[in-house]
């Protein structure tokens, strides 16, 4: 991956920049084989991260993992622990949009199974290695990438999910506005 993979410039240098801050070599090796897998790499980097709505430009999902990554990454309150795997799953937490979007229009399986089951199916791998090497931090992201810090789950360490969904909605919500400002000043 180099710094020309996204076509919004200077995005995918920041986003190698975060992954390359993670202290724990098992989280950095997830979040890495995660955006390798066949189909992951190009598109993560050329998807947008909505067809209609936020960031839907090429790059758009890039970018807005890049947002909600960098937000997690300066949260304050965090131990080191949990901001890694907070930066981890924003980065991957859209991931399955690479396979949710053809032509312009969400495929059959997206519309099934929603982007975050696909990306969880697509993920077998890169969980199995993590589990090997740390089935603690395999287990946790499993569970967070999964969903489960949705199901009410009082686990100390799924709160993360939490932290991570409010920056996703932040970071639409910004996008949102910035397009309907660019749109208001166009008229």
């Amino acid at each position: 991956m180099s710094p020309e993979t996204c076509p919004i410039y200077g995005v995918a240098e920041q986003i190698l920049g975060l992954i390359a801050q993670i202290s724990s070599s098992a989280l950095r090796r997830f979040v890495e084989h995660a955006l390798t897998l066949d189909g992951a790499f190009p598109h993560f980097w050329t998807c947008p991260a909505s067809l209609r709505d936020h960031h839907a430009q090429a790059g758009g999902l890039a970018l807005h993992s890049l947002e909600v990554a960098t937000m997690v990454a300066s949260a304050a309150n965090l131990s080191t622990e949990m901001r890694e795997i907070g930066v981890v799953m924003a980065l991957l937490h859209d991931l399955g949009k690479v396979w949710a979007y053809e032509d312009g229009s969400e495929t059959r399986e997206a519309q099934v199974l929603g982007h975050e089951r696909i990306a969880y199916n697509r993920l077998a791998s890169a969980f199995a290695e993590l589990l090997q090497e740390d089935e603690s931090l395999g287990l946790t992201m499993q569970a967070l990438l999964g969903g489960e810090w949705r199901n009410g789950a009082r686990k100390k360490r799924l709160a993360i999910g939490s932290v991570v969904n409010a920056f996703d909605q932040m970071s639409c919500e910004n996008a949102r506005t910035r397009r309907a400002s660019r749109g208001a000043d166009a008229q």
